[in-house]
């Protein structure tokens, strides 16, 4: 049943606090003069020490908020519960704290509790009525710090690779500029080159940006997109759906290359940026429309505008980009797997 209002509770935007607590989870949402904050209580996960959440732990919650810098913030309780006897005894008296019965999926008020909390009545009372709905997300959602930064709980959770590729490109370019003459005549894909053995250039030809503004404009790009995408795919796959793509990027720019006759020397990671966001495109379809900010509407606009720019522009690798997105969602199609949400107490709501 919690699974579910927490779903519904990101559905609406909210944000997952960092709380080191197994029987209670966070969410929050940032206005621009307050924050909203609920706390879900589950008091049946301890059955040793049932209701051990206090209105203390509730101020202690509150601070946390207010030690960032953020004065106004607006709590409420929902405590879930089989014990309903003594969830109405925690929940008396305390005008912002309402219960839930699991046994019958019911919200209860109190007749100390608030009418309505920022419209949560009617929404809660549908969402608890049908604790078995099918969960559309199947990411585990992202914890923040109160401040609304996303903090990351282990190494794993971290998009090293993404930010490895950042530097390499940073690296490349710095190259490019103290060493422009070499860097050009030996990395830019060609594809007479490239055949006649220099493979590398499919490699060297992915880190070489012409000047300050091409590569701010990838670089952008891979933040925006490559870390939500490395979360969601891991980092062997990403890395593999990047170097993949971008060299498939590459093969298509010098076909292209090959059929107009025209062996111009192409640079840039535009082709295997494409690519990720082919492959972002595909884990947001198989994820109903979502993964984490990013949504159909906004990859949908990042793609029609990007092809549109590149296409309107002169001295654009267009194919590169068709190609790379191609083989991205293709990529995608391979590699990306649903992850099973972890539910607390096994399949019981």
């Amino acid at each position: 049943m919690i699974q579910v209002v927490e779903e519904q509770y990101r559905l609406m935007k909210y944000k997952k606090l960092y709380y080191d607590a197994e029987d209670i989870e966070v969410f929050f949402l940032t206005e621009p003069a307050f924050v909203t904050c609920v706390v879900l209580y589950d008091a049946d996960v301890n059955p040793g020490s049932p209701l051990s959440y206090h209105k203390d732990q509730a101020e202690k919650i509150k601070w946390r908020f207010m030690d960032a810098g953020l004065d106004q913030v607006h709590l409420i309780t929902i405590l879930f519960t089989r014990q309903i006897q003594q969830g109405l005894l925690r929940a008396r008296g305390d005008d912002l704290c309402w219960l839930v019965d699991k046994s019958i999926g019911r919200l209860i008020l109190t007749e100390d509790s608030v009418e309505n909390f920022y419209g949560m009545r009617d929404m809660l009372t549908a969402v608890v009525a049908r604790p078995d709905a099918p969960l559309r997300y199947t990411e585990p959602p992202l914890e923040y710090e109160p401040g609304g930064k996303l903090c990351y709980r282990s190494i794993g959770q971290r998009p090293y690779i993404n930010h490895g590729l950042l530097i390499l490109n940073l690296l490349g370019f710095a190259l490019c500029i103290l060493f422009p003459r070499a860097m050009y005549e030996w990395g830019d894909l060609r594809y007479r080159l490239v055949l006649d053995g220099q493979w590398y250039r499919m490699i060297t030809s992915v880190f070489l940006h012409a000047d300050a503004t091409h590569l701010t404009g990838n670089m952008l790009m891979l933040l925006l997109i490559g870390d939500q995408a490395e979360r969601a795919l891991g980092h062997l796959k990403y890395a593999i759906a990047y170097f993949i793509g971008g060299m498939l990027a590459d093969c298509t720019s010098m076909y292209i290359s090959y059929l107009s006759g025209n062996d111009i020397g192409s640079i840039g990671a535009s082709g295997a940026i494409f690519a990720v966001v082919g492959m972002t495109a595909y884990i947001i379809i198989r994820n109903n429309g979502r993964l984490e900010t990013l949504t159909t509407k906004k990859m949908l606009f990042l793609i029609a505008y990007t092809l549109y720019f590149g296409f309107t522009s002169t001295g654009v690798d267009n194919a590169a980009h068709v190609g790379g997105l191609i083989a991205g969602f293709l990529l995608g199609v391979l590699l990306y797997h649903k992850k099973k949400v972890k539910r607390k107490g096994g399949n019981n709501p």
